[in-house]
């Protein structure tokens, strides 16, 4: 299915862009979110007239979606969560959690659950997460889960400073 990118999306393309996508992944996800359009005649001509305002607000979207990068790129997220005495997690975790402590840092874009590249993380410990914030803009977070406060805290320092564990470790022998 032919397919005029409204904004820029992740590994698809650019705003005013013709694609080709499979017919579900256009009517489940670009077109109910305003992403893009079937690529008909008429479309690509009310585009074309159009043009100067989609782009700009395209273009304003993207200076949002930077700053919100260069805000998260790099951060430490600590969740709290019931684990095991050996560090599995008892539920599961989802992308929503996620995204609501990352809009802790700043809500200048609309992040939603798909925004979040997250494997199945089934037990504590660091780990690193992709955050699609706008089109081809990826932010690096990582994300520490255990199961208490401190030991989130001891993570997160551990992670930054490795040097430091290898230290403590060989002091300790």
């Amino acid at each position: 299915m032919k397919v005029l990118l409204l904004q820029s999306v992740y590994n698809l393309g650019k705003s005013g862009d013709v694609c080709n996508v499979k017919s579900g992944y256009a009517r489940n996800y670009l077109i109910p979110n305003n992403k893009a359009s079937v690529a008909t005649p008429k479309a690509l001509e009310e585009f074309e007239k159009n043009k100067s305002i989609i782009l700009k607000a395209n273009e304003t979207l993207e200076k949002k979606a930077k700053v919100l990068k260069d805000k998260i790129e790099g951060q430490y997220v600590g969740l709290v969560v019931p684990t095991s005495e050996t560090g599995r997690l008892f539920g599961s975790l989802n992308s929503k959690i996620v995204v609501e402590e990352i809009l802790k840092f700043g809500n200048e874009m609309e992040l939603t659950k798909s925004s979040i590249n997250l494997s199945a993380i089934k037990e504590s410990g660091v780990f690193s997460i992709d955050v699609v914030i706008f089109g081809n803009i990826v932010g690096k977070m990582f994300l520490a889960i255990s199961n208490s406060e401190s030991n989130v805290s001891a993570l997160i320092g551990s992670h930054k400073n490795p040097q430091n564990e290898k230290e403590t470790k060989t002091e300790n022998a």
